[in-house]
C-alpha cells in the first residue's frame, strides 16, 4: 500500500488552517440543534431551540435526521454516527 503524499506548500497550508478555523467556528449540538427541522418543545422551558434534550437516543432523531423520515427514518445502527456527522455541521450525510 502506498500512502497519499499531501502537498507542503504554503497554500495547502493556509487552506488546511482555514478549514479547520471553518470547523470549529461551527455551534455544538448544546448550542444549535443537529436535527434539521426539530421544533419539539423542551420539557425543561417548553422552547422549541432549548438543546437541553438533544442526543441521539431522541424518540424524534431518526425522523429528523432523516431527509423522507415519516417512510425512512434512520436505522438504530448507525442513528449515533448520523447525528455525530450533523452535529459537525459541515457534511451532511445522505
Amino acid at each position: 500500500m502506498k500512502l497519499l503524499q499531501l502537498p507542503t506548500d504554503d497554500q495547502y497550508n493556509e487552506d488546511r488552517i482555514r478549514d479547520l478555523k471553518f470547523l470549529l467556528e461551527q455551534p455544538s449540538f448544546q448550542e444549535l440543534r443537529p436535527c434539521p427541522g426539530c421544533n419539539k418543545l423542551c420539557p425543561c422551558s417548553t422552547s422549541p431551540i432549548c438543546t437541553c434534550m438533544c442526543r441521539p437516543d431522541c424518540d424524534h432523531a431518526k425522523s429528523f435526521l432523516s431527509s423522507e423520515g415519516e417512510n425512512y427514518p434512520i436505522d438504530d445502527k448507525i442513528v449515533t454516527l448520523v447525528f455525530g456527522l450533523n452535529c459537525l455541521r459541515v457534511c451532511t450525510p445522505y
